[in-house]
């Protein structure tokens, strides 16, 4: 439920909204940092949360369940940060970890093509 509902079209919404109103973007700027992120971060968010959820409620004791995710959460937000901001903070590299150095290659390409769009 959570990676199929919440998610995609939940939290990756907030979290992008929420960005773009703290670091004072527009709308429209905001709406296409978001088309342009999004695939890739639901992607990097199933590659991570699937995979721990599953060791996670499989081999960890319940009693320590609670404590696994909050730190694994804490990892999950630093990599959304860094792939949120890799144009800006050279995060790119978990782009390159996540999903190889040829999806990094099209991001880069639709960032470069955006940004030429918005100069015209």
């Amino acid at each position: 439920f959570t990676q199929l509902i919440m998610n995609p079209f939940v939290y990756l919404p907030l979290f992008y909204t929420w960005t773009g109103v703290v670091l004072g973007r527009t709308l429209t700027r905001t709406l296409e940092k978001a088309k342009r992120e999004y695939w890739v971060t639901l992607k990097a968010t199933w590659l991570l949360f699937i995979p721990f959820n599953v060791v996670n409620f499989s081999f960890v004791p319940v009693r320590h369940q609670a404590v696994a995710l909050t730190g694994f959460s804490f990892v999950y937000s630093t990599t959304l940060s860094a792939i949120a901001n890799a144009e800006h903070s050279g995060g790119g590299w978990v782009l390159d970890l996540l999903l190889g150095t040829r999806s990094r290659a099209r991001a880069a390409d639709t960032d470069a093509s955006t940004r030429e769009r918005l100069r015209s």
